[in-house]
């Protein structure tokens, strides 16, 4: 079947974009959601990964900053109008950050395990999502949930205290979007993408290292007012 329309969304997919795209021409589309020769150290598959941006398909984007990166994208936004607060008339939020959990360097998994380390000194809990299998454990007071549906995704960020974002790059993170989206705290690192749309002290608080991190989750939670801010 000839496709009128075909989409890449990641860089191995845009080759095989490519090869439909030249037997059976049609509009090819590459959705480049991120400059992904940053997550490979060895050069060969680097420069591969940069020569997907010149197959001829028509790129897009979701980030100004890829955006800035590759002045050929055409930016196209985010939707989540969906998202909304999920408290029922009695609840409150309770006393724990939550975070998306990723085993990668840049989406700063040990940044995050130590995060969590030190929050556990102040008696502090972290909820994590995400595919990552449900045995993981960072610790007594860590509680991970195995890719939740959006439903009950959109509730675990409405009763979390906080969200932690401890990537240390993004091509633009939805996740800290979300936690906004229905009213929940944001601390993060500063992450490439991620600062298209934060401001320290606006409607985020940027963290620098592991330690400032867990003290601002802290300040956060304890503080209500701040919270609210």
């Amino acid at each position: 079947i000839k496709p009128d329309i075909l989409i890449a969304t990641w860089w191995k997919t845009a080759y095989v974009a490519a090869d439909i795209n030249d037997a059976h021409p049609c509009r090819g589309m590459y959705l480049i959601q991120d400059i992904e020769s940053n997550y490979y150290f060895d050069p060969l598959t680097r420069q591969a990964v940069e020569d997907t941006y010149k197959l001829g398909l028509e790129h897009f984007t979701t980030s100004k900053w890829v955006m800035s990166q590759l002045p050929d994208c055409q930016y196209m936004g985010i939707a989540i109008g969906r998202w909304k607060e999920r408290l029922g008339n009695n609840e409150r939020r309770q006393r724990h950050a939550m975070a998306l959990i990723r085993p990668q360097a840049l989406k700063g998994f040990r940044e995050l395990a130590e995060v969590c380390r030190r929050m556990q000194r102040q008696n502090l809990s972290l909820v994590t999502f995400g595919t990552y299998p449900r045995e993981i454990s960072l610790g007594a007071l860590h509680k991970h949930i195995q890719a939740p549906d959006e439903r009950s995704l959109m509730r675990i960020f409405s009763t979390a205290g906080v969200f932690i974002s401890t990537s240390l790059h993004e091509g633009w993170s939805m996740t800290p979007m979300q936690a906004m989206a229905v009213g929940t705290p944001v601390v993060m690192f500063n992450a490439d993408g991620n600062m298209e749309y934060v401001r320290d002290g606006e409607n985020c608080l940027i963290a620098t290292d592991p330690a400032d991190m867990a003290g601002k989750v802290e300040r956060v939670l304890s503080d209500r007012e701040l919270a609210r801010k």
